[in-house]
C-alpha cells in the first residue's frame, strides 16, 4: 500500500509541473499566502463566501476553491478519487507543491479566517525559528480532545513543510476506503470489515498523529496555539477580537446556529451574541443563549437548522461529508491507480 500512495503523490507534482502555469502575482514581489478551502457542494456556504471575500481584500492573499485550479493550469481531475477527508489534503498538497505559496492556510468549509487575515499566522509563526506548520487540537467543549483538528492548519512552504505534507498523504490507508455504485465512500477495519471508528486512523486527522506527529523532527517544527484560537467557534466579530483569533471554525451544531449569527454581524447595525462571553466557547462546559434558544458546543443534534447550511438536510450532510464526484462512479480499482501516480509524483 505504501509504495502504491507514494505513486499518487508523485503524480501530482508532475501534474502541477506540467502545467507550467504561474497565476498573475497583483502583489508582484512578494511572498503569498494562499488560503484553501475545499468544497464540492452544488450550493456554496455563506463561510466560504465570507472567507474568499475577506482574502480578496487582503494585499497578498490568494484564495482558492475547488473552482480556482485553472489559475495554475489545472483541474480537479488531477485530485486523487479518494473520501473528502483525505481529498482536502490533497488539495492542499496541490497548492503548497504549486510554488505559488509562502504559507497555505488550510480551512474546512465551515471555518473562516478571523479579522487579522493571514498576518495572524505569520506573526504566530515568525515566534519560531523554522516552524514549518501550525496547528491546534479541539475545542475545550468539544467531546474529543485530539490532539490534532484538521479543520483549520497552515503548512510553510519549506523543505521541511513540504516533507510533512507528503509524509501525511503517504498515510491514507487506501485498503479501509472504497466507493458504494451509488458513489457514497465507505470505510469499515478489521477481520470481519466493520465501520470504521468515526475520526478513527483510518481518517486523515488521526493519520495526521499516527504518522507526523510521531516524528520527532517533525514535532520541533510544529507550531501547537491553542485551539480556542484556531479551531473554536466565534459568536460575533467583537467577541472573535476579543480572543484574537486567527480563524473561526463552526464545528458541529455551532455552523447551525453559531456562524449565522457570526456573519450577521458584519452587517451595519447589527447587534449580535450579546450574552455570550469571549470565554464562552473555550469552556469545556459552556452553554450559551442565542437566537432565543440555549446552546451548547457538545451537541451533535443537527435536527434544527440554521438558514447557512439550509440547503442540507442531515442526511445529504452525510452524505456530501462522505462521498466526492457523486456523478461518478468511479470504481475502487480505478481509484487506486489514479492514486499511485499522484502520490509518486509528490515525492
Amino acid at each position: 500500500m505504501g509504495g502504491s500512495v507514494r505513486t499518487k503523490v508523485s503524480n501530482l507534482s508532475v501534474a502541477v509541473g506540467a502545467g507550467h502555469a504561474r497565476m498573475e502575482d497583483p502583489t508582484a514581489g512578494r511572498s503569498l499566502a494562499c488560503v484553501a478551502q475545499y468544497d464540492d457542494r452544488p450550493t456554496v456556504p455563506q463561510t466560504v463566501l465570507h472567507t474568499r471575500r475577506a482574502c480578496e481584500l487582503e494585499p497578498g492573499c490568494v484564495y482558492f476553491g475547488l473552482g480556482d485550479l485553472p489559475r495554475l493550469g489545472l483541474n480537479s481531475t488531477v485530485l486523487p478519487t479518494w473520501p473528502v477527508y483525505w481529498r482536502k489534503v490533497a488539495f492542499a498538497a496541490l497548492l503548497l507543491r504549486s510554488g505559488q505559496c509562502a504559507l497555505l492556510i488550510s480551512l474546512d468549509a465551515d471555518a473562516v479566517m478571523g479579522a487579522a487575515g493571514t498576518s495572524w499566522f505569520q506573526l504566530e509563526l515568525s515566534t519560531r525559528p523554522h516552524a514549518a506548520m501550525l496547528l491546534s487540537g479541539d475545542p475545550p467543549c468539544w467531546p474529543s480532545q485530539n490532539r490534532f483538528c484538521a479543520g483549520v492548519f497552515a503548512l510553510v512552504a519549506s523543505p521541511l513543510g513540504l516533507e510533512i505534507m507528503s509524509t501525511w498523504l503517504a498515510a491514507y490507508p487506501e485498503r479501509h476506503w472504497h466507493q458504494s455504485s451509488g458513489g457514497s465512500w465507505v470505510c469499515t477495519s478489521g477481520h470481519h470489515r466493520k465501520p470504521c471508528v468515526w475520526a478513527g486512523p483510518e481518517y486523515e486527522q488521526q493519520a495526521f498523529v499516527d504518522s507526523v506527529m510521531v516524528v520527532p523532527r517533525y514535532r520541533d517544527a510544529i507550531l501547537h496555539v491553542p485551539a480556542c484560537q484556531l479551531n473554536t467557534a466565534c459568536a460575533s466579530r467583537a467577541e472573535a477580537a476579543a480572543r484574537s483569533v486567527g480563524a473561526c471554525h463552526f464545528m458541529g451544531v455551532s455552523k447551525y446556529h453559531v456562524a449565522e449569527g457570526y456573519l450577521r454581524s458584519f452587517e451595519d447595525g447589527v447587534q449580535t451574541g450579546d450574552t455570550i462571553t469571549s470565554d464562552t466557547f473555550c469552556s469545556p462546559n459552556a452553554t450559551f443563549r442565542q437566537f432565543g434558544r440555549t446552546r451548547t458546543c457538545r451537541l451533535h443534534d443537527m435536527r434544527t437548522r440554521g438558514s447557512l447550511f439550509a440547503n442540507l438536510d442531515p442526511g445529504s450532510a452525510r452524505r456530501s461529508n462522505n462521498s466526492m464526484n457523486l456523478g461518478s462512479n468511479t470504481s475502487s480499482n480505478s481509484s487506486s491507480s489514479q492514486s499511485n501516480g499522484f502520490l509518486r509524483q509528490m515525492n
